[in-house]
């Protein structure tokens, strides 16, 4: 397909078309019907040409309603529009020379794993208009099977992404498919082969009240996270959140029986024990 450089509209060579001597495809109707001008298309010529993005296809919002699983196979993915991502084609190319808008994609079966597979980045996503709205934006990236581990994973192409958007941790949960399975993190639709760390957590921007959002009930599940004294100021954590290591105990005093005169010994707490405990967290619980 092209794009008529009248009505910037698509065109379907052979359809009701004609190529001018610039090369370029326009409805033959959108020709001037008295003085047509079959060298160049008007003062346009030579202009970039950006095709309309359309919000459905036959009525279908492939972002609010996207397909659900994937049923591409090996033949598929070698055929249009794949190739041209392997080809490493332009967003331009394929938005505007093929005819290849974010709706086109998605009803395709593109994925988000075709543009970071392919090394495209945040900036290439933001061609397609609706990433330049935030709201539009995250439902785009859910329609494009996105979920948390992508954003851990793949910072060079999505943490833009968080800030452009405002994805919260809350998103990340809602959206992204981040919850707790057991004692560790999970991800809806991911590999699920690495483990889930609080570093990990402040990277796509969770704060606590997402852990206890995402199904935090033990301490187990605390203490899996691996947090650091750094993490826990990045996630928000507070003395209200997490009691101390241990209280230092007081010191023992024993009294030693003598002839003369009567001696107390002061005997230290033993510091080492109370580095090595655990921390515990309020409305945690033990399993």
């Amino acid at each position: 397909m092209s794009i008529c450089a009248y009505c910037n509209k698509e065109v379907q060579i052979g359809l009701y078309a004609i190529q001018l001597g610039c090369k370029h495809y326009v409805h033959s109707k959108c020709l001037d019907k008295k003085n047509p001008n079959f060298d160049i298309c008007s003062e346009r010529c030579g202009e970039k040409i950006v095709a309309e993005e359309p919000i459905s296809i036959n009525g279908r919002d492939y972002i609010t309603n996207p397909p659900s699983a994937s049923i591409l196979n090996i033949f598929t993915v070698a055929k249009e529009p794949f190739n041209f991502f392997k080809e490493k084609k332009t967003i331009d190319y394929i938005k505007n020379q093929k005819g290849y808008h974010l709706q086109k994609l998605l009803s395709c079966n593109v994925t988000i794993d075709t543009f970071i597979q392919n090394d495209y980045n945040w900036d290439d996503l933001k061609e397609f208009k609706d990433f330049n709205d935030k709201e539009r934006g995250k439902l785009a990236l859910v329609a494009l099977k996105t979920n948390a581990e992508h954003f851990r994973d793949c910072p060079h192409v999505l943490a833009p992404a968080i800030k452009d958007l405002g994805i919260t941790g809350r998103n990340m949960c809602e959206m992204f498919g981040l919850y707790f399975a057991g004692d560790s993190l999970q991800v809806v639709g991911g590999s699920n082969k690495k483990a889930w760390r609080a570093a990990d957590c402040v990277k796509v921007g969770m704060k606590m009240k997402d852990l206890y959002g995402a199904g935090m009930e033990y301490v187990e599940q605390y203490d899996n996270l691996l947090p650091t004294d750094q993490d826990i100021v990045k996630l928000g954590i507070t003395d209200k959140d997490v009691l101390p290591s241990r209280i230092p105990p007081e010191p023992m005093v024993i009294t030693i029986q003598q002839p003369s005169p009567v001696k107390q010994l002061i005997i230290p707490p033993v510091v080492s024990i109370a580095v090595k405990k655990k921390s515990t967290v309020h409305g945690l619980k033990k399993k």
